[in-house]
Order: C-alpha cells, then structure tokens, then sequence
C-alpha cells in the first residue's frame, strides 16, 4: 500500500490592505499599507460588476510594504475601488474597497 501524503499546508491568506484612494485630474492615486513584509503587487479593480461594463483591472507590482501607486486614467469616473494584496509567496488577500475623494 502506497503511503499518504500529507496535504501541502496552506499559508494564510495576508490581511486586507489598507488604502486611500485620490483622485487627481483624471489619475488615480491610491496610498496603500500592505500589513505584509513580502508584497508583490496590488491588484486594482476599478468599476463595478453590477453595471453593463467591466471593471477594469490593474495589476501593479510594488516592493515596499507602503507607499503610493498612480493607474492613469483610473478616476475619470469616480467609480468604486477595490484593492487586494498579493504576496511574493502566491498568497492573495480581500479586497479593500474605496471611494476616490
């Protein structure tokens, strides 16, 4: 009989982070505490899934637990932001939704 494995253990997941949304002209700011020593990227998700058009996705890479990142273009309509965090180790977190002020 063959041995079993032990399944693979699972990380969990990074907390959700921390994010102000700004919106400047038609660019948006959004300021980030990622809670996590290891971030990859932001995943930024601008729209809403209940209207006829997709939201758009922004995948941004970062290297520091905090900071500001800047998507061109992503507060001309003043639509609802969420962001989630992904960790250089494949972990993914929730999504911080936020309002561009």
């Amino acid at each position: 009989q063959a041995a079993l494995a032990a399944p693979p253990r699972v990380a969990a997941p990074p907390p959700a982070p921390t994010v102000t949304a700004t919106a400047r002209g038609d660019d948006l700011h959004i300021a980030f505490d990622s809670h996590v020593a290891n971030p990859a990227g932001l995943v930024v998700t601008i729209g809403d899934a209940n209207q006829p058009t997709p939201p758009e996705i922004h995948r941004v890479p970062v290297d520091a637990a905090s900071g500001t990142v800047v998507i061109p273009g992503g507060a001309a309509d003043q639509q609802t932001v969420h962001v989630s965090m992904a960790t250089d180790d494949g972990g993914a977190s929730s999504a911080t939704p936020a309002k561009p002020g």
